[in-house]
């Protein structure tokens, strides 16, 4: 019985924590998100500023 339960929750243990985060701490996953888009818009300007250098150096060369 304690064995099949123990195994439940360690197969199902990722997804729980989940919902978890998801209903009691908006605060953690509000972090994540703004963590994730903000690393998302660095990549974006990072690009987009070889892109304009990229343009530059075609124009002058």
């Amino acid at each position: 019985m304690y064995f099949i339960f123990f195994f439940l929750l360690f197969l199902f243990f990722p997804f729980t924590l989940f919902i978890f985060l998801f209903l009691f701490c908006p605060f953690i996953l509000f972090v994540f998100l703004f963590l994730f888009f903000s690393f998302i818009l660095f990549f974006f300007l990072l690009f987009f500023f070889f892109f304009i250098l990229f343009i530059f150096f075609l124009l002058f060369v």
